[in-house]
C-alpha cells in the first residue's frame, strides 16, 4: 500500500477531543489502539510537536499524521455513481446500501471514494486524507442516501466549516417500531464514542461528550412500524441511530443498538435530503426518495405484528 503524510485542521466542533479520538474520527479504518501507538511512536504531530494520545486538541491546531502505512483510495471505474447534484465545485451522490464511503480493513477497492476518484480525478489530494478524497462527510456502510463531496480543497474547507456552524441541513428517513415516538419532537442528548466497544457511540453526561440535537417527525405508521423523518445539522457518528434508540425506537434491523431484524434488508436508514451553502460555495439542495429495498419492505409491514 502507498503511504502518505496527511494533515487535519481541528475545527471548533472538534475542540476538546482527545488526540487519539480525533484521529479515529478522521480516518474511519483507524482504531483507537493503533491511533495510540502512532502517537507513542512519534507518527503524529500537533502544530509540529509530538503529543500523547490523551492530548486535548483545540480549534485551529493542525494535526499531522506522518508515514503510517495507511493506503490511499484506489480509483474504481466499475462502480456506478448516481449523481443527484453537481456544479463546478461540489457533487452530491446517492450511495446505495452496502457500499462503504471509504476503505475499510480488508476492503481496499469497492468504495464510494474510489468511484468518485475515478470520475473526478481533481479530487485527488482533496479532503482529510488520501483514503477518502473529496468526502465532506460519511454515511455508515449499510446506510443509503446522499453524500456530499468537494472537487477542490477550498470548497472542502468551506463546507466543513459550514457543517460545523450548522449551515448544512441533513434529513434522514428511518423505520422504527410504531407507537413509541410522539408525532414529533427533539432529542437533545450528548454523545461520545463507546470506550467499551469501538463500533458504537453512546449517550453520555461526561465532560468530553458532544451536545447533539435530533429533530424527528412521524410521517406514517403501518402495522408494527413507523416511517420517521429525522434531521440534524452537525451530526455525530451514529447520531440518528443512537438518539432514536435512546427513545425506545431503535431502527428496525439495527441490532447494534437494540433493533430487531424483523426481516428488514438492513438497518432502516436513508439519507434523503441535504441542503446548505458556504461562504464560497453556492447554495445547493439534493433530495432522494426512500430506496426500493426499504420502500417495498415497509409496504408489506402490515403483515408483521409487534413482538
Amino acid at each position: 500500500m502507498l503511504s502518505t503524510e496527511r494533515s487535519f485542521e481541528v475545527l471548533e466542533d472538534d475542540a476538546g477531543q482527545r488526540l487519539d479520538r480525533f484521529l479515529t474520527a478522521r480516518i474511519t479504518s483507524l482504531g483507537r489502539n493503533l491511533a495510540g501507538h502512532l502517537c507513542k511512536d512519534g507518527k503524529v504531530r500537533v502544530d509540529g510537536r509530538r503529543q500523547r494520545k490523551s492530548f486535548l486538541v483545540q480549534a485551529g491546531m493542525l494535526v499531522t499524521l506522518l508515514d503510517s502505512g495507511l493506503g490511499d483510495a484506489q480509483a474504481l471505474v466499475d462502480l456506478d455513481l448516481n449523481i443527484v447534484y453537481e456544479d463546478e465545485r461540489i457533487v452530491v451522490v446517492d450511495k446505495r446500501a452496502g457500499v462503504p464511503c471509504a476503505a475499510l480493513p480488508g476492503r481496499e477497492g469497492d468504495t464510494l471514494a474510489g468511484a468518485l476518484l475515478a470520475r473526478f480525478s481533481e479530487m485527488s489530494g482533496v479532503g482529510f486524507n488520501a483514503r477518502e478524497p473529496g468526502l465532506v462527510h460519511r454515511l455508515d456502510t449499510q446506510t443509503s442516501g446522499l453524500v456530499l463531496a468537494a472537487k477542490d480543497q477550498e470548497a472542502f474547507d468551506d463546507l466543513r466549516a459550514a457543517l460545523s456552524r450548522g449551515l448544512v441541513e441533513k434529513r434522514y428517513l428511518a423505520i422504527v417500531p410504531a407507537g413509541v415516538l410522539p408525532s414529533e419532537g427533539t432529542v437533545e442528548l450528548p454523545l461520545e464514542h463507546d470506550t467499551r466497544d469501538r463500533r458504537k457511540v453512546r449517550v453520555s453526561a461526561a465532560a468530553g461528550a458532544r451536545p447533539r440535537s435530533t429533530r424527528f417527525l412521524v410521517l406514517e405508521e403501518r402495522g408494527a412500524f413507523a416511517l420517521v423523518e429525522a434531521s440534524a445539522t452537525s451530526a455525530f457518528r451514529h447520531q440518528i441511530r443512537v438518539h432514536l434508540a435512546s427513545q425506545g425506537a431503535p431502527l428496525v434491523g439495527d441490532v447494534l443498538y437494540g433493533g430487531i431484524p424483523h426481516g428488514a434488508p438492513r438497518h432502516a436508514l436513508h439519507a434523503s435530503y441535504i441542503a446548505g451553502a458556504g461562504e464560497k460555495v453556492a447554495r445547493f439542495l439534493a433530495v432522494s426518495p426512500l430506496p426500493d429495498d426499504l420502500r417495498l419492505w415497509f409496504e408489506t409491514a402490515s403483515l408483521f405484528r409487534a413482538p
